[in-house]
């Protein structure tokens, strides 16, 4: 299944069940508003970021045979720049939804095993907490801060994880049908 509004439905998301979802992990309206106050200091901090990350992902045997040279890092940072800049600050609707479930449909394609999805998204917790705690900043908005980030990738995760997981379901389907078939003619 490669298409984000059939995975959508075969799962039965839709935009009162993405509501549920983000009531699920409490993610409210206030915890973006904090996020977006953390946008900039995410923002200016995105180049070190992004270079410590696809680093560390090289340095992984499974990850690092995906990233083949230097030009696809190039622009698999400008996309990981944007999701950066979207985490921070879009509004979380049916669309972002939809952007996600792309998403897990895309790192099935390339066979890239969700462990990988969930150790991304805790470097880009781990490594904004400094950002967030930064010398003056008020300790109980950094904690509102880091609670609302926590909310939205977990928010994040749920989709692009089904969404991935729903794409493998299909395509082991549609392997059993193929051999079923070839085994009976």
């Amino acid at each position: 299944m490669k298409d984000p509004a059939q995975v959508a439905q075969s799962l039965g998301i839709t935009p009162a069940a993405v509501q549920l979802r983000l009531a699920a992990v409490g993610l409210t309206p206030q915890d973006r508003e904090s996020l977006r106050a953390a946008a900039p200091a995410s923002a200016a901090r995105a180049g070190e970021f992004l270079d410590s990350l696809y680093a560390r992902l090289r340095e992984q045997p499974e990850t690092g045979a995906h990233l083949r040279n230097d030009a696809q890092i190039e622009r698999l940072k400008v996309q990981q720049r944007a999701y950066l800049h979207e985490l921070f600050t879009a509004d979380v609707d049916w669309e972002y939804a939809m952007r996600l479930l792309r998403i897990g449909v895309v790192h099935h394609q390339v066979r890239l095993a969700p462990q990988w999805y969930l150790a991304t998204y805790a470097h880009f917790v781990c490594d904004h907490l400094d950002a967030f705690f930064a010398p003056g900043a008020d300790p109980a908005f950094a904690h509102a801060q880091v609670q609302a980030l926590f909310k939205s990738v977990c928010f994040d995760a749920s989709l692009v994880l089904d969404a991935y997981g729903r794409s493998r379901e299909t395509d082991l389907w549609a392997e059993l049908q193929q051999r079923s078939g070839q085994s009976v003619g």
